[in-house]
Protein backbone atom coordinates (compact mmCIF):
# COMPACT_ATOMS: atom_id res chain seq x y z
CA UNK A 1 0.00 0.00 0.00
CA UNK A 2 1.30 3.42 -0.71
CA UNK A 3 -0.60 6.03 1.31
CA UNK A 4 -1.82 4.44 4.50
CA UNK A 5 -0.76 5.14 8.01
CA UNK A 6 -0.35 2.00 10.01
CA UNK A 7 0.88 -1.18 9.00
CA UNK A 8 2.41 -6.45 7.06
CA UNK A 9 5.44 -10.55 5.01
CA UNK A 10 8.63 -14.60 3.92
CA UNK A 11 10.54 -17.63 2.69
CA UNK A 12 12.07 -18.98 -0.50
CA UNK A 13 10.30 -20.89 -3.27
CA UNK A 14 12.14 -23.99 -2.18
CA UNK A 15 10.86 -23.63 1.35
CA UNK A 16 7.28 -23.50 0.09
CA UNK A 17 7.84 -26.47 -2.20
CA UNK A 18 9.06 -28.51 0.75
CA UNK A 19 6.25 -27.43 3.08
CA UNK A 20 3.61 -30.18 3.49
CA UNK A 21 0.08 -29.10 2.59
CA UNK A 22 -1.95 -28.30 5.67
CA UNK A 23 -5.13 -30.23 4.92
CA UNK A 24 -7.27 -28.04 7.16
CA UNK A 25 -6.02 -25.04 5.17
CA UNK A 26 -5.28 -26.29 1.66
CA UNK A 27 -3.35 -24.31 -0.93
CA UNK A 28 -1.13 -21.37 -0.01
CA UNK A 29 -3.02 -18.07 -0.08
CA UNK A 30 -1.83 -15.41 -2.52
CA UNK A 31 -3.06 -11.93 -1.62
CA UNK A 32 -2.37 -9.28 -4.24
CA UNK A 33 -2.83 -5.53 -4.35
CA UNK A 34 -5.78 -4.37 -6.43
CA UNK A 35 -3.73 -1.68 -8.20
CA UNK A 36 -1.24 -4.06 -9.80
CA UNK A 37 -1.23 -4.13 -13.60
CA UNK A 38 -1.31 -7.50 -15.39
CA UNK A 39 2.46 -7.29 -15.89
CA UNK A 40 3.01 -6.41 -12.22
CA UNK A 41 0.78 -9.29 -11.11
CA UNK A 42 2.97 -11.70 -13.04
CA UNK A 43 6.12 -10.05 -11.68
CA UNK A 44 4.77 -10.40 -8.13
CA UNK A 45 3.89 -14.06 -8.73
CA UNK A 46 7.44 -14.65 -9.93
CA UNK A 47 8.90 -12.86 -6.90
CA UNK A 48 6.83 -15.02 -4.55
CA UNK A 49 7.70 -18.22 -6.42
CA UNK A 50 4.17 -18.98 -7.67
CA UNK A 51 4.57 -21.27 -10.70
CA UNK A 52 0.96 -21.96 -11.65
CA UNK A 53 -2.25 -19.99 -11.21
CA UNK A 54 -4.06 -23.01 -9.76
CA UNK A 55 -1.35 -23.70 -7.17
CA UNK A 56 -2.68 -20.97 -4.86
CA UNK A 57 -5.96 -19.51 -3.64
CA UNK A 58 -5.99 -15.88 -4.76
CA UNK A 59 -7.45 -12.92 -2.85
CA UNK A 60 -7.52 -9.27 -3.94
CA UNK A 61 -6.69 -6.59 -1.37
CA UNK A 62 -8.18 -3.11 -1.85
CA UNK A 63 -8.76 -0.13 0.40
CA UNK A 64 -11.95 -1.65 1.79
CA UNK A 65 -10.08 -4.78 2.88
CA UNK A 66 -7.39 -2.68 4.53
CA UNK A 67 -10.06 -0.67 6.33
CA UNK A 68 -11.61 -3.90 7.61
CA UNK A 69 -8.43 -5.26 9.16
CA UNK A 70 -6.28 -2.23 10.02
CA UNK A 71 -7.01 0.71 12.27
CA UNK A 72 -6.81 4.29 11.03
CA UNK A 73 -7.23 3.09 7.44
CA UNK A 74 -10.45 4.12 5.75
CA UNK A 75 -9.80 4.86 2.09
CA UNK A 76 -11.73 2.53 -0.28
CA UNK A 77 -9.88 4.02 -3.25
CA UNK A 78 -6.40 3.46 -1.85
CA UNK A 79 -3.69 2.25 -4.20
CA UNK A 80 -2.56 -1.20 -3.06
CA UNK A 81 0.53 -2.92 -4.47
CA UNK A 82 2.12 -4.99 -1.68
CA UNK A 83 1.23 -8.67 -1.80
CA UNK A 84 1.81 -11.82 0.23
CA UNK A 85 1.96 -15.60 0.08
CA UNK A 86 0.87 -17.47 3.19
CA UNK A 87 0.89 -21.17 4.13
CA UNK A 88 -0.15 -22.61 7.48
CA UNK A 89 2.41 -25.06 8.84
CA UNK A 90 2.58 -27.73 11.51
CA UNK A 91 2.27 -26.88 15.20
CA UNK A 92 5.61 -25.86 16.64
CA UNK A 93 7.05 -24.50 13.39
CA UNK A 94 6.55 -20.89 14.43
CA UNK A 95 5.97 -17.91 12.14
CA UNK A 96 8.62 -17.60 9.44
CA UNK A 97 8.59 -14.30 7.54
CA UNK A 98 10.61 -13.07 4.58
CA UNK A 99 10.25 -9.76 2.79
CA UNK A 100 11.35 -10.73 -0.72
CA UNK A 101 11.66 -7.11 -1.89
CA UNK A 102 13.03 -5.28 1.18
CA UNK A 103 13.81 -2.10 -0.78
CA UNK A 104 10.16 -1.86 -1.87
CA UNK A 105 8.61 -2.33 1.60
CA UNK A 106 9.55 0.93 3.26
CA UNK A 107 7.64 0.93 6.56
CA UNK A 108 6.59 -2.48 7.87
CA UNK A 109 9.45 -4.70 9.05
CA UNK A 110 9.82 -8.47 9.10
CA UNK A 111 9.45 -8.47 12.86
CA UNK A 112 6.30 -6.35 12.65
CA UNK A 113 4.71 -8.76 10.16
CA UNK A 114 5.56 -11.64 12.47
CA UNK A 115 4.21 -9.75 15.46
CA UNK A 116 0.95 -9.03 13.65
CA UNK A 117 0.46 -12.71 12.79
CA UNK A 118 1.03 -13.81 16.37
CA UNK A 119 -1.32 -11.10 17.60
CA UNK A 120 -3.96 -12.50 15.24
CA UNK A 121 -3.53 -15.88 16.94
CA UNK A 122 -1.48 -17.50 14.17
CA UNK A 123 1.67 -19.02 15.64
CA UNK A 124 2.63 -21.45 12.84
CA UNK A 125 2.89 -20.15 9.28
CA UNK A 126 5.30 -19.36 6.48
CA UNK A 127 4.76 -15.89 5.00
CA UNK A 128 6.36 -14.10 2.04
CA UNK A 129 5.86 -10.44 1.15
CA UNK A 130 6.69 -8.63 -2.06
CA UNK A 131 5.89 -5.46 -3.97
CA UNK A 132 6.64 -4.49 -7.56
CA UNK A 133 6.99 -0.82 -6.55
CA UNK A 134 8.11 1.01 -3.37
CA UNK A 135 5.23 1.08 -0.83
CA UNK A 136 4.76 1.12 2.93
CA UNK A 137 3.47 -2.47 3.14
CA UNK A 138 0.07 -2.34 4.84
CA UNK A 139 -1.61 -4.07 1.89
CA UNK A 140 0.41 -7.21 2.49
CA UNK A 141 -0.36 -7.01 6.22
CA UNK A 142 -4.10 -6.74 5.64
CA UNK A 143 -3.79 -9.52 3.07
CA UNK A 144 -2.28 -11.87 5.63
CA UNK A 145 -5.14 -11.27 8.03
CA UNK A 146 -7.64 -11.64 5.19
CA UNK A 147 -6.11 -14.98 4.17
CA UNK A 148 -6.39 -16.35 7.70
CA UNK A 149 -9.94 -15.06 8.00
CA UNK A 150 -11.04 -16.54 4.66
CA UNK A 151 -9.54 -19.91 5.60
CA UNK A 152 -11.46 -20.28 8.83
CA UNK A 153 -8.95 -18.84 11.31
CA UNK A 154 -11.08 -17.17 13.98
CA UNK A 155 -9.47 -13.75 14.24
CA UNK A 156 -9.72 -11.89 17.51
CA UNK A 157 -10.64 -8.41 16.28
CA UNK A 158 -9.81 -6.88 19.65
CA UNK A 159 -6.37 -8.51 19.62
CA UNK A 160 -5.77 -7.21 16.09
CA UNK A 161 -6.73 -3.70 17.20
CA UNK A 162 -4.33 -3.95 20.13
CA UNK A 163 -1.66 -5.19 17.73
CA UNK A 164 -2.13 -2.11 15.54
CA UNK A 165 -1.74 0.12 18.58
CA UNK A 166 1.37 -1.85 19.46
CA UNK A 167 2.90 -1.10 16.04
CA UNK A 168 2.34 2.57 16.71
CA UNK A 169 3.99 2.32 20.12
CA UNK A 170 6.98 0.45 18.68
CA UNK A 171 7.34 3.06 15.93
CA UNK A 172 7.23 5.85 18.52
CA UNK A 173 9.90 4.14 20.64
CA UNK A 174 12.07 3.65 17.56
CA UNK A 175 11.68 7.29 16.51
CA UNK A 176 12.53 8.48 20.02
CA UNK A 177 15.73 6.39 19.98
CA UNK A 178 16.80 7.13 16.41
CA UNK A 179 19.99 8.80 17.67
CA UNK A 180 20.74 6.15 20.29
CA UNK A 181 23.50 3.86 18.99
CA UNK A 182 22.72 1.29 21.70
CA UNK A 183 19.07 0.95 20.65
CA UNK A 184 17.98 -1.84 18.26
CA UNK A 185 14.58 -1.61 16.57
CA UNK A 186 14.91 -5.22 15.40
CA UNK A 187 15.61 -6.49 18.92
CA UNK A 188 12.62 -4.54 20.28
CA UNK A 189 10.30 -6.17 17.74
CA UNK A 190 11.78 -9.62 18.38
CA UNK A 191 11.25 -9.16 22.12
CA UNK A 192 7.60 -8.24 21.58
CA UNK A 193 7.09 -11.26 19.29
CA UNK A 194 8.74 -13.69 21.72
CA UNK A 195 6.69 -12.43 24.65
CA UNK A 196 3.44 -12.81 22.70
CA UNK A 197 4.38 -16.25 21.40
CA UNK A 198 5.06 -17.40 24.96
CA UNK A 199 1.77 -15.91 26.16
CA UNK A 200 -0.07 -17.66 23.31
CA UNK A 201 1.53 -20.96 24.29
CA UNK A 202 0.52 -20.51 27.92
CA UNK A 203 -3.04 -19.62 26.89
CA UNK A 204 -3.25 -22.71 24.68
CA UNK A 205 -2.05 -24.96 27.50
CA UNK A 206 -4.63 -23.45 29.83
CA UNK A 207 -7.40 -24.08 27.29
CA UNK A 208 -6.30 -27.69 26.88
CA UNK A 209 -6.29 -28.19 30.66
CA UNK A 210 -9.75 -26.64 30.90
Amino acid sequence: VGLLATGFLVSSTTAFAQTPINETWGKPAFTRGVTLSDAQIQETRDLLGIKKDDSVDEFVVDGTVIGKYLQNSNNPGAQVFSSSLIQRTSAGDGVKVEIVTPKNITLITTEQYRNASITAGVTDATIKVASAVPVTGEGALAGVLMAFDENGQALDKEAIAVGQEELGVISSISDANSDNSKFSDANLNVAFAEIKAELASIRKQQDELA
